[in-house]
């Protein structure tokens, strides 16, 4: 599934607002870490936005914060 720059930012904005952080900060989180890829694959395997490693994915798939795109 891919999903547009705009659409990722603007979730971003949202998740930010939500959670009283800085949009600047979330932003450039996922543009270092996945270039904006929800598909990306790491090389020691961490995935997704954030490149985060699979069992911590799972710590969190039942959580607000696995929620990407709807806070």
């Amino acid at each position: 599934m891919q999903v547009s720059k705009q659409t990722i930012q603007n979730s971003a904005r949202r998740w930010a607002s939500y959670y009283g952080t800085s949009y600047a900060l979330v932003d450039a989180f996922i543009s270092i870490e996945s270039n904006y890829d929800v598909l990306a694959i790491g090389s020691s395997g961490e995935k997704g936005l954030g490149q985060f490693m699979p069992d911590t994915i799972t710590d969190f798939e039942n959580s607000e914060l696995y929620r990407v795109m709807d806070p």
